[in-house]
């Protein structure tokens, strides 16, 4: 018994006796000899009540208490330590058994109390903090099975076909865009290669293409298929497709699986073949009206010529022989002639402006152009007395004899559409602005309603009964900007004046007609 008691005890951290029931000391471990100072070998058959500031009879009756009763019982003493201080402890003890000499037993524990409370706090603490982090990893689960749910929810509402891969090439997740076209369930392709459910052919030679998902996780980078994709679904059906793969990473920026969002392109396909038919038949047209114009313009200027040489020949040859209303007819039959003329002449620059349009680009000096114009309007400028100021101004990526068309018409507009009381003033000038150049030819004539800012662009509008010309100057400036990929449009009053601004792009290129078109 002594020996199994050792045996057991020796392994304990808390002060350990075996005593009998008169409080004589059997055995102890080293704890318990370090408590009261004293060596385990010289504590046997010495009194429990020798190291206790306890009466005896409290530590007999306690001993006793725990004989009888056989049950571990709690209890509390004050140890006389080896410095001869007392230390408040903890008692447990219980019946242990018998010797062969039939003196019973008695397991004693005794705990100094400052020591327990300090296990007792640790033992407080370590639970809070299991319980603490017991709480951490169910709000972390939570907000991870939220966001699962989050995430699914919107991958499973976005309009284009989403489907998810492993490391392994596994599908993992879809959507029902993706179930709808590749003919395959979540649950029937989950866990089956990518290939088995996302089965993809050239258009042209039907043959197999490699599955971007492959490159995505090859390379970690995104990837896409090629032009004109068919996506074969289980049962059969063909769509054409566009789609892209990218890597999926974790937290660390381990590869993880690959996502593949695809979208049938269907409808986009019978679209675009709808556009180019309509391209075409709108090229067609634009031809057939170009040849029409050539054709008009030309056929015209004979039967016209005629008309003009004809009334100028009655007018000389009849002339004192017509009365007043006679003469009347006549000049209105020459006046038509003119105009008519002037409205052929025109419609023929307006065709052939389009001729133009279609050269490739040249360096085009505006403060050049600007003075072709000015000169070509010398008798107009110098009929109104009118004052003209140039700015300097920039070289922009053109045609020369289009541009001079829309300088030249602005400026005679500036001029043609004076007040009579003032003497009219223009000015050209032009500010850069990002990649492309915004002009501005500014005067201080009639002015414009606002309710016509843009009436006047159209082909054959005239405004005001002194206007000379067919009204078709400002089409051909507006055709010959948006070729350029620029626009143009008018800032003005009635009474006023009124500024016209257009924009040219700086250099030749789809950037800089992009950045005019958006101004």
């Amino acid at each position: 018994m002594l020996d199994a008691f050792q045996k057991l005890c020796s392994a304990l951290p808390e002060p350990t006796f075996l005593v009998t029931a008169q409080g004589e000391i059997a055995a102890a471990n080293a704890a318990a000899g370090e408590l009261v100072g004293s060596s385990v070998a010289a504590l046997a058959g010495r009194t429990l009540s020798e190291f206790l500031l306890d009466p005896p009879e409290k530590i007999r009756e306690f001993v006793r208490l725990a004989e009888r009763t056989r049950e571990f019982i709690p209890g509390a003493a004050v140890v006389r330590a080896g410095d001869g201080a007392g230390a408040e402890c903890r008692l447990l003890g219980g019946f242990a058994g018998a010797t062969e000499a039939g003196v019973g037993l008695i397991f004693l524990r005794i705990t100094p109390r400052a020591e327990s409370a300090r296990q007792f706090r640790a033992l407080n603490e370590r639970i809070e903090r299991l319980n603490a982090e017991i709480a951490e990893r169910r709000r972390i689960e939570a907000q991870l099975h939220a966001h699962k749910e989050w995430l699914r929810t919107t991958l499973s509402s976005i309009g284009d076909g989403v489907l998810v891969t492993d490391l392994e090439r596994r599908v993992t997740f879809m959507n029902p865009v993706a179930e709808t076209l590749t003919g395959w369930t979540w649950d029937e392709a989950a866990g089956l290669p990518v290939e088995t459910v996302f089965q993809v052919v050239e258009e042209r030679s039907r043959g197999a293409i490699e599955n971007p998902v492959h490159r995505a996780l090859s390379q970690g980078m995104a990837a896409t298929l090629p032009n004109h994709a068919i996506l074969i679904s289980r049962s059969g059906v063909e769509r054409p497709i566009d789609d892209s793969a990218s890597p999926i990473r974790d937290e660390r920026g381990e590869l993880i699986g690959a996502v593949l969002i695809f979208r049938d392109m269907t409808k986009w396909r019978r679209h675009e073949r709808t556009l180019q038919l309509s391209h075409r038949h709108l090229q067609q047209v634009n031809d057939s009206l170009k040849q029409f114009a050539y054709a008009a313009a030309h056929d015209l200027k004979e039967p016209l010529r005629g008309v003009s040489i004809y009334s100028e020949l009655l007018g000389r040859r009849y002339g004192g022989r017509l009365d007043e209303k006679a003469n009347e007819f006549l000049a209105f039959i020459k006046g038509g002639a003119r105009r008519m003329q002037a409205l052929v002449d025109d419609l023929y620059r307006f065709t052939q402006a389009a001729d133009t349009l279609n050269l490739p680009l040249e360096t085009v000096d505006c403060n050049k152009v600007a003075k072709q114009a000015l000169d070509n309007l010398t008798g107009l400028i110098g009929q109104s007395q009118a004052i003209i100021t140039v700015d300097p101004l920039p070289a922009v990526s053109a045609h020369e004899m289009p541009l001079l068309q829309v300088f030249q018409n602005l400026i005679a507009n500036a001029i043609q559409y004076r007040r009579r009381s003032q003497q009219p003033k223009v000015r050209i000038s032009a500010e850069r602005a990002s990649s492309y150049w915004r002009f501005a030819v500014r005067d201080n004539g009639i002015g414009i309603p606002e309710d016509y800012h843009r009436v006047i662009f159209g082909v054959f509008k005239r405004l005001h009964p002194r206007a000379a010309g067919s009204g078709i100057g400002l089409a051909i400036c507006e055709r010959v900007v948006e070729r350029y990929g620029g626009r143009v449009w008018v800032d003005s009053r009635v009474g006023s004046g009124s500024t016209f601004y257009f924009t040219l792009p700086e250099t030749s290129g789809a950037e800089a007609v992009d950045a005019a078109a958006q101004s």
